[in-house]
Protein backbone atom coordinates (compact mmCIF):
# COMPACT_ATOMS: atom_id res chain seq x y z
CA UNK A 1 0.00 0.00 0.00
CA UNK A 2 2.80 2.42 0.86
CA UNK A 3 4.13 2.15 -2.71
CA UNK A 4 0.84 3.28 -4.20
CA UNK A 5 0.84 6.77 -2.72
CA UNK A 6 4.18 7.89 -4.29
CA UNK A 7 2.90 6.68 -7.67
CA UNK A 8 -0.34 8.62 -7.29
CA UNK A 9 1.59 11.71 -6.18
CA UNK A 10 3.86 11.43 -9.21
CA UNK A 11 0.88 11.20 -11.58
CA UNK A 12 -0.79 14.20 -9.98
CA UNK A 13 2.43 16.21 -10.14
CA UNK A 14 2.90 15.27 -13.78
CA UNK A 15 -0.65 16.33 -14.64
CA UNK A 16 -0.14 19.60 -12.77
CA UNK A 17 3.16 20.50 -14.45
CA UNK A 18 2.08 19.44 -17.95
CA UNK A 19 -0.75 21.99 -18.24
CA UNK A 20 -0.35 23.99 -21.45
CA UNK A 21 0.43 27.68 -20.97
CA UNK A 22 -0.83 30.22 -23.50
CA UNK A 23 2.56 31.95 -23.42
CA UNK A 24 4.20 28.75 -24.69
CA UNK A 25 2.21 28.79 -27.97
CA UNK A 26 3.05 30.62 -31.18
CA UNK A 27 0.55 33.26 -32.24
CA UNK A 28 -0.03 32.78 -35.95
CA UNK A 29 -3.68 31.90 -36.57
CA UNK A 30 -5.71 34.64 -38.28
CA UNK A 31 -9.33 34.65 -37.01
CA UNK A 32 -12.23 36.85 -38.11
CA UNK A 33 -16.03 37.04 -38.13
CA UNK A 34 -17.74 36.64 -41.49
CA UNK A 35 -20.01 39.46 -42.63
CA UNK A 36 -20.08 41.16 -39.26
CA UNK A 37 -19.62 44.75 -38.28
CA UNK A 38 -17.19 43.78 -35.52
CA UNK A 39 -14.76 46.34 -34.21
CA UNK A 40 -11.69 46.96 -32.09
CA UNK A 41 -13.66 48.16 -29.07
CA UNK A 42 -14.43 45.74 -26.24
CA UNK A 43 -16.82 48.11 -24.44
CA UNK A 44 -20.45 47.05 -24.14
CA UNK A 45 -21.67 50.60 -24.75
CA UNK A 46 -19.95 50.91 -28.12
CA UNK A 47 -22.73 49.18 -30.07
CA UNK A 48 -24.00 52.52 -31.40
CA UNK A 49 -22.51 54.17 -34.52
CA UNK A 50 -19.88 56.81 -33.84
CA UNK A 51 -18.00 58.24 -36.85
CA UNK A 52 -15.29 59.66 -34.57
CA UNK A 53 -14.39 56.26 -33.12
CA UNK A 54 -11.38 54.76 -34.86
CA UNK A 55 -11.84 51.16 -35.99
CA UNK A 56 -15.41 50.95 -34.76
CA UNK A 57 -17.31 53.70 -36.57
CA UNK A 58 -20.47 51.62 -37.05
CA UNK A 59 -20.42 50.15 -33.56
CA UNK A 60 -20.25 46.60 -32.25
CA UNK A 61 -22.40 44.02 -34.00
CA UNK A 62 -25.14 43.18 -31.52
CA UNK A 63 -26.31 39.58 -31.88
CA UNK A 64 -29.76 38.83 -30.41
CA UNK A 65 -30.54 35.79 -28.30
CA UNK A 66 -30.30 32.36 -29.97
CA UNK A 67 -28.80 33.80 -33.16
CA UNK A 68 -25.78 32.35 -34.97
CA UNK A 69 -22.41 33.68 -36.10
CA UNK A 70 -19.79 32.37 -38.52
CA UNK A 71 -16.09 32.41 -37.67
CA UNK A 72 -13.31 31.95 -40.20
CA UNK A 73 -9.58 31.34 -39.87
CA UNK A 74 -6.37 30.68 -41.78
CA UNK A 75 -2.62 31.21 -41.63
CA UNK A 76 -1.66 34.27 -43.63
CA UNK A 77 1.16 34.26 -46.19
CA UNK A 78 3.10 36.65 -43.96
CA UNK A 79 2.85 34.31 -40.97
CA UNK A 80 3.85 31.32 -43.13
CA UNK A 81 7.19 33.08 -43.68
CA UNK A 82 7.88 32.81 -39.96
CA UNK A 83 9.94 29.70 -39.33
CA UNK A 84 8.10 28.62 -36.17
CA UNK A 85 4.67 28.96 -37.81
CA UNK A 86 5.65 27.17 -41.02
CA UNK A 87 7.01 24.32 -38.87
CA UNK A 88 3.72 24.14 -36.94
CA UNK A 89 1.72 24.14 -40.18
CA UNK A 90 3.24 20.78 -41.14
CA UNK A 91 1.74 19.22 -38.00
CA UNK A 92 -1.61 20.99 -37.52
CA UNK A 93 -4.70 18.90 -38.22
CA UNK A 94 -7.33 20.32 -35.84
CA UNK A 95 -8.79 23.67 -34.83
CA UNK A 96 -10.42 24.32 -31.46
CA UNK A 97 -12.59 27.41 -31.00
CA UNK A 98 -13.35 29.05 -27.67
CA UNK A 99 -15.69 31.89 -26.79
CA UNK A 100 -13.86 34.52 -24.71
CA UNK A 101 -15.11 37.42 -22.64
CA UNK A 102 -13.65 40.79 -23.63
CA UNK A 103 -11.37 42.55 -21.13
CA UNK A 104 -14.19 44.96 -20.29
CA UNK A 105 -16.59 42.06 -19.66
CA UNK A 106 -14.09 40.45 -17.24
CA UNK A 107 -13.48 43.63 -15.23
CA UNK A 108 -14.41 43.17 -11.54
CA UNK A 109 -15.67 39.67 -12.32
CA UNK A 110 -13.23 37.19 -10.71
CA UNK A 111 -15.26 34.26 -12.04
CA UNK A 112 -14.05 35.30 -15.53
CA UNK A 113 -10.41 35.77 -14.50
CA UNK A 114 -7.71 35.35 -17.14
CA UNK A 115 -5.04 32.71 -16.46
CA UNK A 116 -2.18 31.53 -18.64
CA UNK A 117 -2.86 27.83 -18.02
CA UNK A 118 -5.45 26.84 -20.60
CA UNK A 119 -7.30 24.45 -18.30
CA UNK A 120 -7.66 27.18 -15.65
CA UNK A 121 -8.43 30.17 -17.88
CA UNK A 122 -11.94 31.43 -17.06
CA UNK A 123 -11.90 34.20 -19.66
CA UNK A 124 -11.88 31.66 -22.50
CA UNK A 125 -13.54 28.74 -20.75
CA UNK A 126 -16.28 27.86 -23.25
CA UNK A 127 -15.09 25.55 -26.04
CA UNK A 128 -17.77 25.37 -28.72
CA UNK A 129 -16.04 23.62 -31.61
CA UNK A 130 -13.21 21.22 -32.39
CA UNK A 131 -13.00 20.44 -36.09
CA UNK A 132 -10.47 19.00 -38.58
CA UNK A 133 -8.50 21.58 -40.55
CA UNK A 134 -5.71 21.59 -43.13
CA UNK A 135 -3.40 24.66 -43.08
CA UNK A 136 -3.35 26.47 -46.43
CA UNK A 137 -7.15 26.50 -46.53
CA UNK A 138 -9.69 28.89 -45.02
CA UNK A 139 -11.65 27.18 -42.28
CA UNK A 140 -15.11 28.20 -41.10
CA UNK A 141 -17.62 27.25 -38.44
CA UNK A 142 -21.11 28.58 -37.74
CA UNK A 143 -21.90 28.81 -34.05
CA UNK A 144 -25.42 28.88 -32.67
CA UNK A 145 -25.55 30.68 -29.35
CA UNK A 146 -27.11 28.32 -26.81
CA UNK A 147 -29.65 29.45 -24.25
CA UNK A 148 -28.65 30.65 -21.76
CA UNK A 149 -25.55 32.55 -22.89
CA UNK A 150 -24.38 35.47 -20.71
CA UNK A 151 -24.94 38.85 -22.32
CA UNK A 152 -21.48 40.38 -22.85
CA UNK A 153 -18.90 41.52 -25.38
CA UNK A 154 -16.87 38.59 -26.76
CA UNK A 155 -14.05 37.62 -29.05
CA UNK A 156 -13.05 34.16 -30.30
CA UNK A 157 -9.75 32.36 -29.73
CA UNK A 158 -8.71 29.65 -32.18
CA UNK A 159 -6.21 26.98 -31.15
CA UNK A 160 -4.33 24.94 -33.73
CA UNK A 161 -3.55 21.40 -32.61
CA UNK A 162 -1.88 18.22 -33.72
CA UNK A 163 -4.47 15.79 -32.40
CA UNK A 164 -4.60 16.85 -28.72
CA UNK A 165 -1.33 18.82 -28.61
CA UNK A 166 -1.62 22.61 -28.72
CA UNK A 167 0.75 24.29 -31.18
CA UNK A 168 -0.48 27.80 -32.02
CA UNK A 169 -3.38 30.18 -31.51
CA UNK A 170 -4.98 33.42 -32.68
CA UNK A 171 -7.60 35.90 -31.46
CA UNK A 172 -10.35 37.56 -33.46
CA UNK A 173 -9.77 40.63 -31.28
CA UNK A 174 -6.52 41.20 -33.21
CA UNK A 175 -8.65 41.83 -36.32
CA UNK A 176 -11.26 44.19 -34.85
CA UNK A 177 -13.18 41.05 -33.96
CA UNK A 178 -15.14 41.99 -30.85
CA UNK A 179 -18.90 41.44 -30.97
CA UNK A 180 -21.77 41.83 -28.53
CA UNK A 181 -24.34 39.23 -27.56
CA UNK A 182 -27.66 40.20 -25.97
CA UNK A 183 -29.00 37.39 -23.81
CA UNK A 184 -32.62 36.30 -23.93
CA UNK A 185 -34.84 37.80 -21.26
CA UNK A 186 -37.75 35.47 -20.56
CA UNK A 187 -39.40 38.04 -18.25
CA UNK A 188 -42.11 39.58 -20.40
CA UNK A 189 -43.98 42.73 -19.33
CA UNK A 190 -47.03 40.61 -18.48
CA UNK A 191 -44.99 38.43 -16.13
CA UNK A 192 -43.43 41.47 -14.44
CA UNK A 193 -46.86 43.09 -13.89
CA UNK A 194 -48.26 39.82 -12.52
CA UNK A 195 -45.38 39.46 -10.07
CA UNK A 196 -45.84 43.05 -8.88
CA UNK A 197 -49.58 42.53 -8.31
CA UNK A 198 -49.02 39.29 -6.42
CA UNK A 199 -46.36 40.95 -4.25
CA UNK A 200 -48.78 43.72 -3.25
CA UNK A 201 -51.62 41.28 -2.61
CA UNK A 202 -49.42 39.10 -0.41
CA UNK A 203 -48.75 42.05 1.93
CA UNK A 204 -52.45 43.04 1.96
CA UNK A 205 -53.47 39.49 2.88
CA UNK A 206 -50.77 39.27 5.55
CA UNK A 207 -51.79 42.49 7.29
CA UNK A 208 -55.45 41.60 6.85
CA UNK A 209 -54.89 38.30 8.65
CA UNK A 210 -53.13 39.98 11.60
CA UNK A 211 -55.85 42.64 11.81
CA UNK A 212 -58.50 39.96 11.90
CA UNK A 213 -56.61 37.84 14.43
CA UNK A 214 -55.95 40.77 16.79
CA UNK A 215 -59.46 42.26 16.65
CA UNK A 216 -61.25 42.68 20.03
CA UNK A 217 -63.19 39.53 20.77
CA UNK A 218 -66.68 40.00 22.25
CA UNK A 219 -67.48 38.16 25.46
CA UNK A 220 -69.77 35.17 25.15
Amino acid sequence: MHKIFPAISFLLLTAWTSATELSSLHKGIHVWVEGANTCSSDLSGDDKPDPTRLGCELGLTNYPALSNITFMWNITDVDMLREEISADALLINTIELKRCFSPDSTDKRPWRKTKSALDKDKQCKKQFAKVPWTPGTIGSFTYNFPDPTPGAVYFVRAFALQDDTYLAYGDSSDNQGYFKYTSFDGLTDAIKVSVAIMSVLSWVLLFGYFAYDLRPKSEA
